[in-house]
């Protein structure tokens, strides 16, 4: 029993490193943006209301998605995200409305996980690896992060925006000069 707990106690550290060191972001902002992530969702759950959100951090720049009942609750939100440290930036993508079904949300999920595989396949073409990109789904909306090259992007893009069941396609992308 001891031998299985030390077992399932590694496997997260040997497919964390590899991930990790292929980031292009150093593992000290990697772990910072891990840490705005915890932080987020923690200060969310002080609000009273009926919400649902999703915080991504990459490179310091925070998007957050969902739905809340009123306006004050997004703000409230907005100020919580504002107490955090380390944020640069912050995508409010929170709309007003009824939070949208569990059925839309594995949706979402099919979505996300058909573009990492789409990447994935075509990463022997190109120099775009799923290790560079965040993909997040809402409401049929893609949203990608990622430092990478103007080319990597436009795959990544078109990638997203040639998925099934994908409504549209917003790039927060930075673009970096990358040698090769």
């Amino acid at each position: 029993m001891l031998l299985s707990l030390f077992q399932s106690a590694c496997a997260p550290m040997i497919i964390t490193a590899p991930t990790a060191s292929a980031d292009r972001r150093s593992f000290e902002q990697q772990f910072i943006d891990q840490r705005i992530e915890w932080s987020a969702s923690i200060e969310a759950q002080e609000i009273v209301g009926s919400f649902r959100v999703d915080f991504v951090s990459f490179n310091k720049k925070v998007l957050v998605v969902g739905q809340a009942a009123s306006q004050e609750i997004i703000e409230k939100i907005t100020q919580k995200l504002k107490s955090i440290e380390n944020i640069g930036q912050v995508y409010n993508r929170i709309t007003i409305g009824e939070k949208i079904s569990y059925k839309a949300r594995a949706n979402d999920s099919v979505i996300t996980v058909n573009i990492i595989s789409r990447v994935l396949s075509k990463e022997k073409e190109g120099s775009l690896s799923p290790l560079h990109l965040k993909v997040l789904t809402e409401d049929r909306v893609v949203y990608l992060m990622g430092l990478l090259s103007e080319e990597e992007a436009e795959q990544a893009e078109n990638i997203a925006q040639t998925s099934r069941g994908v409504k549209k396609v917003v790039s927060l992308i930075e673009i970096q000069n990358l040698k090769k």
